[in-house]
């Protein structure tokens, strides 16, 4: 009760916790040693939500907007959206923001779930273009894995792509929110 020790149930979607566990884990170890966090990363947060509501996790790290119910927030970080492409492309050596309407012309790797990004293929097709999209996944590591082999682009969070990794080049989009 007092916040001193004990144990800490945490669910995150996919991707998140590499990227925030480390360092909220090391400051927390510092100032309270006998706390222990069960992390749980699961593909996309909407167990994450029931998980919360049935008693299982005590919090979770989740995308805004929240879904309805009796939640608290605290910003965590803020995620930028690229578009990860074959580094052997050739839009890929342009260097430059990329166009939606480019976007419809190349084989898409698309997220299945909105909440684990932006709703690209209702984007596009709201914008008047038809997207070509090769493969769905709610995993940005197959999503990574299927770029870098050459399948297609797709849209991924700032963190999901590796800056070292050559096969991979990620440029910015124009009008994706």
């Amino acid at each position: 009760a007092d916040g001193d020790s004990g144990v800490v149930r945490l669910g995150t979607p996919q991707g998140i916790a590499p990227r925030l566990l480390p360092a909220m884990l090391s400051r927390l170890r510092r100032l309270a040693p006998d706390v222990r966090v069960e992390a749980l990363e699961l593909p996309t947060c909407e167990p994450l939500f029931e998980l919360v509501d049935a008693g299982a996790l005590d919090l979770a790290i989740a995308p805004l907007p929240l879904n309805p119910g009796p939640y608290t927030r605290e910003h965590l970080l803020s995620v930028y959206w690229r578009l990860a492409l074959p580094s052997s492309w050739p839009i890929a050596r342009r260097g430059r923001r990329v166009q939606l309407e480019e976007l419809s012309e190349l084989p898409l790797i698309a997220l299945r779930t909105e909440r684990v990004g932006p709703p690209l293929t209702a984007h596009l097709r709201a914008a008047g273009y038809q997207p070509n999209v090769v493969a769905h996944t709610d995993v940005f590591d197959t999503a990574r894995a299927l770029v870098s082999s050459g399948i297609g682009a797709a849209v991924l969070p700032s963190f999901a792509v590796e800056p070292e990794d050559p096969a991979i080049t990620a440029l910015e989009v124009a009008d994706v929110p």
